[in-house]
This record gives C-alpha cells, structure tokens and sequence, in this order.
C-alpha cells in the first residue's frame, strides 16, 4: 500500500512538470483490503480493478487461499465498503470488475449477472493468455469459447430490447473483448493495429531522448505556446450536442456541437474563454465526413488581452478501395506567435492518410503546412512536417516496420526501423536501428539495438 501511495505521488509529480496526463491504474484480486485503504482510495477518486470470475462457486474453485478457502466472501465483502464510502463522492465509477475466460471459465452470463449483483458499473471480460495448457484457450476448446458468447449476446440482445440498458451499458468499454467490438460497429471504426504502441506514442531517439511518433512544431518552430511547468491552470467547461439521423439524400446522420469554457492559467491573469459557436458534422451513408465549425475566443497573456477566431473544416474517406481513412482539412485562424511576439493570422492545410494496399502491407502519410502572417498581413514565414510509417508483415512470424518522422523546418530528420521475428512461439528475435540527422543531412546520432527472447517450458 505505501508502494502504491509512493508510485501515485510520483506520477502526479511528473504530471505537473510534464503537463501530461498519467493514468494511474491499480488492479487487485481484493482481497487485502484494509480500511485505510478504501478511505484513500475513495478520496483520491482511484481507479480500481478487482478481479472476481463470477458466482460464489465458480470463483471460488478459480481463486482459493493457499489454505483452500474460498475467496469471494471476502471480496464481495469490500466491494461493499468501497460502494459505501464512495457513496455521495463521485468514485464509484473508478471500480471496475475483472473476470478472466479460459478453458476452465467460460459462463459469460453467469459473470455479467453477477456484476450487476455487485453494482459494477464498469467491467472487462478478457480471454486468458497464458502458455499453461490446462487454462489455455485452443482448438480443443474453441467452440465452447464462442458458443458462450453467442449465449451473452442472445442474453444482451434480450435484455436491450426489453429496454433495459443496464447489462449492455456495464461492458460497453474499450476494455472489454466483446465491448470493443459493440463500439467499433456502432461507430463504424475500422481497426488495424491491436493496440497503440509504438504508433501514436513515443519513441526513443539514438541520443536517448524522446519524440512522439508524430513529429510536432514546437515554440522555436512554430511559434505554439511554450510550457512554463511551474504554471497552474484553472478551467471550467460545458457544451451540448445533437445529432439527428437522416437516411436520405445520401447523408446518414448529422450533427451540431456548441461548446464553451472558461480558461484561467495563473493567479495574475484575468479569465480568457472560448466558444464554439458552430460545430457541424455531415456522416454519409458512404462512411465519409464533413465537418466544418467556427470558434471565438479571447485570452490573456502579460497583461495584454488578445480576442480573435478560428474557421476549420476537412472531410474524411473511409474504406475507398486500399485506403483504409483519409483526411484533408484545412484552418484560418488568429494566433499569436510566441517565439516572435506578434498577434497575427495564420493558415494552415493538413492531410492524413491511412492505406493498406494489401492485408499484409500499411502504408501511412499524414503532413501539414502552415503559413505564418504578421498583423500587417505580409507574409512571415512557411512551415511544415511529414510523417510516413510502413508497416509490412511477409509471413504470419515476421514483421516489418519503419518511422520516418521529417522536420525540414527545424532541419530535424529521423529514421526507426524495427524487425521481428517469432522463431518459435512466445520467442522472439527483435532488431531495432535509429538514425538522426540534421542540418545539410549530417548524421547526428545511430545506433542499432538487438533483442532475443526465448520462452522455456520447464
């Protein structure tokens, strides 16, 4: 518990010196609870995993103590507490519940009914893995696996028409196997990659620093606000929204967004705000978007207030021939350029393109340019950055990617390449090469990393 306190005040340090958010997440099987633990848990509004594999019986025989004793008492026991202290404080949508399916476990149902029992709000139900043949979902097993599933979506299915949301609601997360798969069809999400790592998270450069995989402008590029780490900032925030569907003339569904907030970054400065006074986004029954909005807004910087607006608009393709979503968009917008300190206007196109050639093939590209105006309206200066990521799997046991993140405005240019190679299941052979140039292309910085990783059965 102290290991836990220590780690939490870590992270909440870095997120201030960082301006970043940490999403802080303890997962437990619940059963050391203590008192001190609920109370401090509830008031600092934590997020909480418990894992239970539902009934009494079936958990129990899942997760007994060493000495054989059941643990769900226990466990439905401060589930109890924590429901209780968090009554009237706003934490109860940071519990979550965990059930685990294997070849052993397999009543979906069963599970989910229990949550709802409990008062769970929030729950993942994952698929085990793990190399222990005993658990291990196979070919053996398989069909049990989805004939359960096939049982929860009848049981989902007759419990939604019926009007009641409650059961749905509890797994309609991106946390959950068959959550995730609910979301992306009503929204219509097409989905590539398993998860985002290393795609649109960092990367470690060959000098041992870091840079997101999308290449930014920062203040000395691109005249962006500058980070001061030791500047608090107050917001309050509220919009509304609606959306009608219209099934006719081609367009599927459409819908408005206003939106407003109120921004104060130091005890000094006045309040600025910002409103979104036009927000419209046009769905089509192709899968293709329009949005267009406009936004005013006014804030404070040294004293001086500064009032301007923002126009954007793009649209967006979806499932064209080999490309997966594209954009192209573009915006005309006040700004004030902190690395030169005028209050001028900038314009800015962008596009971002999503393809697969082949199943086995991806090819991303996503750039912008952006025009910088003094207030006298001449022209300062142009910007821009590229991004292209290939991704190529040859065979079912090797993949291939490469980053080439490309900055001529800052003179920045990088290159990742990655390859894996699974020579043999849950062992890997990983290679990894970083290069950094800059000005003129000069090499700056290479290194290349090599990885192996084998899995022993004893």
């Amino acid at each position: 518990f102290e290991l836990i306190k220590t780690l939490r005040e870590y992270c909440q340090q870095w997120e201030k010196e960082l301006n970043k958010r940490i999403i802080f997440w303890v997962f437990t099987n619940g059963t050391v609870f203590t008192e001190e633990m609920i109370r401090y848990f509830v008031e600092q509004k934590q997020r909480l995993t418990i894992s239970i594999d539902g009934r009494k019986e079936l958990h129990d025989a899942l997760r007994p103590f060493s000495n054989g004793r059941g643990s769900y008492d226990i466990i439905r026991h401060w589930i109890k507490r924590i429901k209780t202290t968090a009554k009237g404080k706003g934490g109860l949508e940071n519990l979550w519940a965990s059930a685990i399916i294997s070849s052993k476990h397999n009543q979906l149902k069963e599970v989910l009914e229990e949550f709802i029992s409990l008062g769970i709000v929030n729950a993942q139900i994952r698929p085990i893995r793990t190399v222990n043949k005993d658990l291990a979902l196979s070919r053996d097993n398989i069909s049990e696996i989805k004939a359960a599933y096939d049982k929860l979506v009848g049981f989902l299915l007759e419990k939604t028409l019926s009007g009641d949301l409650s059961y749905i609601k509890v797994i309609l997360t991106q946390r959950d196997f068959l959550g995730r798969h609910i979301l992306r069809l009503m929204f219509r999400q097409g989905v590539r990659y398993r998860c985002d790592a290393a795609k649109s998270m960092i990367c470690v450069l060959a000098n041992g620093g870091f840079s997101e995989v999308r290449p930014e402008f920062n203040v000395d590029q691109a005249g962006y606000a500058p980070h001061d780490p030791h500047v608090g900032q107050k917001e309050l925030n509220g919009g509304l929204g609606y959306r009608f569907y219209l099934n006719r003339l081609g367009i599927w569904r459409v819908g408005l967004t206003q939106y407003a907030s109120a921004t104060k970054r130091t005890d000094e400065e006045m309040w600025g705000w910002h409103w979104k006074n036009l927000g419209l986004r046009i769905d089509l029954e192709s899968r293709n978007a329009v949005d267009l909005s406009h936004q005013d807004w006014y804030f404070r910087w040294h004293g001086k207030g500064y009032r301007g607006e923002t126009f954007s608009g793009w649209y967006k393709v979806s499932g064209k021939a080999f490309i997966r979503e594209g954009k192209i968009g573009a915006q005309i917008e006040d700004h004030y350029d902190w690395a030169d300190d005028y209050f001028g206007k900038t314009k800015m196109v962008y596009l971002w393109v999503d393809t697969s050639p082949s199943g086995n093939f991806g090819l991303d590209l996503n750039g912008r340019v952006v025009w910088e105006y003094y207030p006298s309206g001449k022209l300062d200066e142009v910007k821009h950055v590229e991004n292209l990521r290939v991704t190529y799997l040859p065979r079912k046991d090797i993949f291939l990617r490469a980053f080439l993140p490309l900055n001529p405005t800052a003179k920045q240019y990088a290159l990742n390449f990655l390859f894996s190679w699974a020579y043999r299941p849950m062992s890997r052979l990983y290679l990894a090469y970083n290069e950094q140039r800059g000005e003129d292309m000069k090499l700056a910085d290479r290194i290349i990393i090599v990885k192996l990783s084998y899995l022993w059965n004893l």
